[in-house]
């Protein structure tokens, strides 16, 4: 429109474009991460493509930042459950060879108690 009302000449619409653009642009880190294209690219239409790529791509990667971060307080957790885990396992293991160590277990057991040799 500002063309055609003679306030802006034609060929000068695509650098204004891409300035307003880039000023308008608030994020730091998305201007830092598309400069090069800013300063390498003559077309604004094209700028603008791969600068809302990049807005998609960082909203990406703060929503799986924020999706939940792993604290020192789960990693505590989560070694003294490995310890838990450890100290059940070796008691069962434990428990296995005391009780197919044991005269009370299976027939001997059976034994022992019909012939009056109990726990006296």
């Amino acid at each position: 429109m500002a063309i055609h009302k003679g306030h802006v000449e034609p060929g000068k619409k695509n650098s204004m474009l891409r300035s307003k653009f880039w000023k308008a642009l608030r994020s730091d880190k998305l201007k830092n991460s598309t400069r090069v294209y800013y300063e390498n690219t003559y077309d604004f239409e094209q700028l603008r493509r791969v600068v809302r790529a990049e807005e998609h791509e960082i909203k990406l990667t703060i929503g799986a930042a924020q999706h939940r971060p792993v604290s020192a307080q789960d990693t505590a957790e989560s070694s003294k459950l490995d310890l838990l885990l450890k100290k059940v396992e070796t008691l069962e293991k434990q428990m296995e060879k005391l009780n197919t160590k044991s005269p009370w277990k299976g027939g001997q057991a059976k034994k022992q108690k019909d012939s009056g040799q109990g726990l006296n």
